[in-house]
């Protein structure tokens, strides 16, 4: 669903899964820019799939963006209607959610059958003190009209040292 970089695989990314129950799939993924820079490389006019640069690592200092996209939500009154929860779950198991709400509340502008993104804003700056580790985001997705759920998670490994370098 998510259009990666020639050679490519989403399957052999760590950082990037993708699941589909009847029509709904969904799509999760760490991105190594922030969350405008998602919008703004989302909302680039352009004749083929949204490429972008999946990572299985991203440098201390580095921002990265959790984003979910999603295509053959249930629709009622044209309208689609998805609720998120974002939570990054850290080496020690700590669990920090980062977000918990209605994701994507609009009618589509095309068909049923494309790729949306759903804007649920969150990011981080990878921290030195976790260098050497990895950071996993959990994505639970809920198209509320269709009532399916789908849970994916993806991680990412943070490199470099606790100075930053």
């Amino acid at each position: 669903m998510i259009g990666l970089p020639a050679g490519a695989h989403a399957k052999d990314s760590l950082a990037h899964m993708e699941k589909q129950v009847g029509s709904f799939q969904v799509s999760a993924a760490i991105l190594p820019m922030s969350q405008e820079q998602v919008i703004a490389a989302w909302n680039t006019p352009r004749e083929q799939s949204f490429q972008a640069d999946v990572k299985d690592e991203i440098a201390v200092g580095s921002r990265l963006s959790a984003v979910v996209m999603f295509a053959g939500a249930g629709e009622e009154n044209g309208k689609v209607r998805l609720h998120c929860k974002t939570t990054f779950v850290f080496p020690d198991e700590v669990q920090q959610m980062a977000f918990d709400g209605i994701c994507f509340d609009a009618k589509l502008e095309g068909p049923n059958t494309d790729i949306y993104l759903a804007h649920n804003g969150t990011g981080m700056v990878a921290p030195a003190i976790l260098a050497g580790k990895s950071v996993t985001v959990e994505q639970v997705v809920t198209d509320e009209v269709a009532k399916i759920t789908i849970t994916l998670r993806v991680s990412v490994n943070i490199v470099g040292d606790e100075s930053g370098s």
